[in-house]
C-alpha cells in the first residue's frame, strides 16, 4: 500500500513535489474508494487520477515510481562501473532548465506500508553514486531509524526532505557511525544482522536496502519484497512487451488465464477466448549475419517466440468461430489484452498499479469499468491500489471518484512541474468536475494560443501580397 511518494530535481520536477494517497476526511464513496492497513492509522484511496496538459509532467510521475523500482531491482546484480555515469539510467535526468539542478542529486522518498508496518524509505542519487540513504521503520506505530548513508561531502547533496526528523529518534537509540567508503554510516539498534559487512560490500552505485536483501539480510529483505512483489509500473520504457507478457503470465497460470478470458470476453470485442502458443526460436539462420563471437554467444542462450490468437464468435462459418493473430486485432483490442493480466495481478495480490496513459486506445466507458474494480469490495478485497494518468475528461465524476483522488500537474513559468489535488481548489460537492477542468478552474489545462493565427502570415512581402491580394470578379462573366 503506498502512502505518499516525494520526488525532487526529477526530469520536469525541480521543486519537491508531494504524491499523496492518504484519504481525507470526506465521507464520500468512502466505503468503495478508500481501504485501511493495520500499519497505519489514517485511511488511503484505492485509486488516483492524474489530469493535466501534455508535457506537464503527467508521465513524470509514473516514471519516478518506474525508476525507483527499476533500479532497486536491478542495480546490485549489474556489473560495477567506475567513472562518470556509473549509474547510467536511461530513466534517470535532473531538471536541466537550471544549472544548479543539472548538477544536484535527484531525491524520492517513498511511504508505504508492508506486512502491516509502515516504512519511510529515502533516496538521494546523481549520476555517479548515491548521495544518500535512509529507512525509517514504524512497528506498532513507534520510529526507529534502521540505518542511514550519507556521503561525506556536503557539495553533493541536497536538503532533506521535510518528512524526515532525526529528533524523533530516542538518543539512546543512536550508536556510532561508520565510515566508510567515503560515506558515514548510521545503524539503529533494532537493525539486526551483520550490518557493517553488508556496507563493505555495498558500491557506491547501488542502494544499499537491495544491496543487504540480496545478500541476505531478513529485515531489509522484507522491506525489499515490497519494491519486487507489491509494485507495478506499466511503462514502455521497463516494460515494452506488455502484450507478450501477458500471454506467458496466462500460459503458465491456468487461473490468471481463466480470469483474463473473462475480462476481455466481457469487454464487448466480441472475443470469448484466446490461445497463447510459446515455441523455441531454432532457426539457426537468424544468426548467420552475425560475427563468429556472437553466434557462439547466442547459440548458448535460449530464445522463445510468444504467438497470442483472439477467438472470435463467427456463427456463419462452419466451427462458428474464426482465429485472429494479435497483430490483426484494434489497437485498442490489443491495448487490453497487454493490460488486463497485470490488472488482475494487481488486483489478487494487493499491489500497487500504477499506468501511464491509461485510457490510450480504449473507451472511455470501458477505462471507467475497469477503475471500478479498484473500487468494489468484491473485485479489489486486498486493497490493491491503481495510479494512472489520462486526458479523459468524462471520468471526472465525482460518481466514480472522491475529491482526494484526483490531481493536476502544470508547470511554472520556469518550467518546472507542479503536482497539485483537487481539495486545493475546494470544489462544491456535487460540482460538475469535468466542466470546471476544462474551463481552466483548477489548472491543469494546455495554454492554447490561436492555432489559425499560428498559420497565418502576419508580415508578407509586396510579392505574396499581390498574390494574395483578392481579384475583382469580371462582370461579363459574371452575367
Amino acid at each position: 500500500m503506498l502512502i505518499e511518494l516525494r520526488v525532487t530535481n526529477f526530469r520536469s520536477f525541480r521543486d519537491e513535489q508531494i504524491f499523496s494517497m492518504v484519504a481525507a476526511s470526506d465521507k464520500d464513496l468512502r466505503e468503495s474508494n478508500t481501504s485501511t492497513a493495520a500499519g497505519f492509522k489514517l485511511g488511503v484511496v484505492r485509486s488516483a487520477v492524474v489530469y493535466g496538459p501534455n508535457a506537464s509532467g503527467k508521465t513524470n510521475l509514473i516514471m519516478a515510481l518506474g525508476f525507483v523500482q527499476l533500479f532497486m531491482l536491478t542495480a546490485a546484480s549489474s556489473p560495477p562501473a567506475h567513472g562518470q555515469r556509473a549509474i547510467d539510467h536511461a530513466l534517470l535526468r535532473p531538471f536541466v532548465l537550471s544549472d544548479r539542478h543539472r548538477q544536484s542529486p535527484t531525491t524520492f522518498e517513498l511511504t508505504f506500508v508492508h506486512r502491516d508496518v509502515r516504512y519511510q524509505y529515502g533516496l538521494a542519487l546523481d549520476r555517479e553514486r548515491v548521495c544518500e540513504e535512509w529507512l525509517i521503520a514504524f512497528p506498532k506505530g513507534q520510529s526507529q531509524t534502521w540505518f542511514e548513508r550519507k556521503l561525506r561531502s556536503p557539495s553533493a547533496l541536497m536538503e532533506r526532505p521535510a518528512t524526515y526528523h532525526p529528533s524523533v529518534v530516542d538518543a539512546a537509540d543512536r550508536g556510532p557511525g561508520i565510515g566508510d567508503g567515503g560515506y558515514t554510516w548510521y545503524f539503529g539498534p533494532r537493525l539486526m544482522g551483520e550490518k557493517k559487512l553488508f556496507a563493505d560490500i555495498t558500491r557506491a552505485d547501488v542502494p544499499f536496502l537491495a544491496a543487504a536483501a540480496t545478500y541476505g539480510n531478513d529485515q531489509l529483505r522484507t522491506v525489499y519484497e515490497w519494491f519486487t512483489d507489491k509494485l507495478a509500473v506499466l511503462n514502455p520504457w521497463g516494460r515494452p512487451d506488455l502484450l507478450g507478457e501477458t500471454a506467458r503470465l496466462a500460459a503458465e497460470d491456468p487461473r490468471l488465464r481463466e480470469q483474463i478470458r473473462a475480462l476481455v470476453a466481457a469487454a464487448d470485442f466480441e472475443i470469448d477466448d484466446f490461445r497463447v502458443r510459446v515455441e523455441p526460436i531454432t532457426d539457426e539462420s537468424l544468426l548467420a549475419g552475425l560475427p563468429t563471437e556472437l553466434q557462439h554467444a547466442f547459440s548458448a542462450l535460449s530464445f522463445q517466440r510468444t504467438e497470442i490468437s483472439m477467438r472470435h464468435r463467427a456463427p456463419d462459418t462452419a466451427d462458428g468461430y474464426v482465429d485472429l493473430a494479435s497483430e490483426d486485432e484494434s489497437l485498442g483490442t490489443q491495448r487490453f489484452f497487454a493490460i488486463a493480466g497485470p490488472i488482475v495481478r494487481a488486483l489478487d495480490d494487493g499491489k500497487v498499479l500504477a499506468v501511464d496513459e491509461i485510457d490510450d486506445s480504449l473507451h472511455p466507458l470501458l477505462v471507467r469499468r475497469l477503475v471500478e474494480l479498484f473500487h468494489s469490495q468484491e473485485t479489489n478485497p486486498k486493497g490493491a491500489q491503481l495510479i494512472m494518468n489520462t486526458h479523459d475528461a468524462t471520468m471526472l465524476d465525482t460518481r466514480l471518484f472522491r475529491r482526494d483522488q484526483i490531481w493536476f500537474t502544470e508547470k511554472d513559468g520556469d518550467g518546472g512541474s507542479r503536482l497539485s489535488p483537487l481539495s486545493d481548489y475546494s470544489p462544491r460537492k456535487q460540482e460538475a468536475l469535468s466542466k470546471g477542468y476544462l474551463h481552466g478552474r483548477y489548472g491543469g489545462v494546455p495554454n492554447l494560443l490561436d492555432l489559425g493565427a499560428s498559420l497565418r502570415t502576419h508580415e508578407q512581402t509586396p510579392a505574396a501580397a499581390a498574390m494574395n491580394k483578392p481579384r475583382r470578379r469580371d462582370a461579363k462573366a459574371a452575367e
